[in-house]
């Protein structure tokens, strides 16, 4: 997803937490398998092959390709950003993020291709794992509750806010932003892919009902891609 700038949560989630392990200036050394968009002191980038840019590809490198690459490398401790890792190689420490298990809670969220895909591939990747992390307490519960995976094995590591996310005062750019947008001057954001288990729906109709009372003044403002279900959406 960073080879291909894709800006989806997991690629952002990804792309910083690759920032903030560099800014440490630890003393452990990183391999990054993939663009130079890193390139600095302390990282060795090892570059993949430009075959990487659907998700079939970039599944079957990521099971069959990348394993041999970090083991090249001598890697002592693998990270993925998502919860899928080697299912049939392991030489060296593992760990994983799992975001969410809403292929588990709400399958029909989900294109039946990509749910069973990772259906298949969850449970594996949680065991060949060493350390799990989760980004909220909620999906630490839903891997306990749902998944049976051990309180222990998981570490809460909320996510941070990046430093450019701030509140602009410059009345300048805030009028010819609203202007390019369309916007009034109070509304209510919501910025992720539009798809079906984002619960857009409900957030739509709950907004028109407040319209329709008078008890809203805002402006609803929805910003994203199109993903599975966003014909209901839009």
């Amino acid at each position: 997803q960073i080879l291909n700038d894709a800006a989806t949560g997991v690629a952002r989630y990804a792309e910083n937490m690759i920032r903030a392990l560099l800014s440490l200036k630890s003393r452990h050394s990183f391999v990054l398998f993939g663009g130079a968009l890193f390139a600095g002191p302390g990282i060795r980038i090892v570059p993949t092959s430009s075959i990487v840019d659907t998700s079939a590809s970039r599944i079957l490198w990521e099971q069959f390709v990348l394993p041999g690459k970090a083991r090249a490398e001598g890697v002592d401790l693998m990270y993925y950003p998502d919860h899928t890792a080697p299912l049939l190689v392991k030489h060296c420490k593992i760990v994983i993020t799992i975001h969410d298990l809403a292929f588990l809670s709400m399958p029909e969220t989900h294109r039946p291709a990509r749910r069973m895909y990772k259906s298949m591939t969850f449970r594996r990747s949680v065991g060949q794992s060493d350390k799990i992390i989760a980004d909220s307490d909620s999906t630490q519960r839903e891997c306990v509750n749902q998944a049976g995976i051990p309180k222990g094995q998981i570490v809460v590591v909320h996510c941070g806010v990046d430093p450019s996310m701030h509140r602009e005062h410059d009345a300048k750019i805030l009028s010819a932003v609203k202007k390019k947008y369309g916007l009034k001057d109070r509304f209510i954001l919501y910025v992720g892919t539009l798809e079906r288990r984002k619960n857009l729906v409900r957030l739509i109709h709950s907004f028109a009902r407040l319209k329709k009372n008078g008890s809203m003044r805002h402006q609803l403002v929805l910003v994203g891609g199109r993903g599975y279900g966003y014909e209901e959406i839009l």
